[in-house]
């Protein structure tokens, strides 16, 4: 699941960031626009694979997806911890 989420985020980010990469709004005589952050590449094996897949962003929007995955691991143990402090679940 955790697979699944991290992909659509990922797919979202490309998606949002590709219209602005298609642009050149530089016009003759200015001075370009400093260069984009440097891409960080990273490979991330999906849970029951040997094969990892390359994804390849800039350092605030690994921040942003770290970020977000920390958020879902503690919504997750918080309801576990919830589920067995009310003797529902299993231990």
């Amino acid at each position: 699941m955790k697979t699944i989420a991290t992909l659509a985020f990922l797919a979202g980010i490309f998606c949002a960031t590709a219209p602005a990469l298609a642009q050149d709004t530089t016009t003759p005589g200015t001075t370009p626009a400093p260069a984009p952050d440097k891409k960080i590449c990273r490979t991330i094996t999906p849970t029951g694979s040997i094969m990892g897949k390359r994804f390849c962003l800039t350092k605030a929007e690994w921040k942003k997806l770290n970020d977000i995955n920390a958020e879902n691991t503690e919504t997750g143990l918080a309801g576990r911890r919830l589920r067995n402090m009310k003797g529902d679940g299993e231990p």
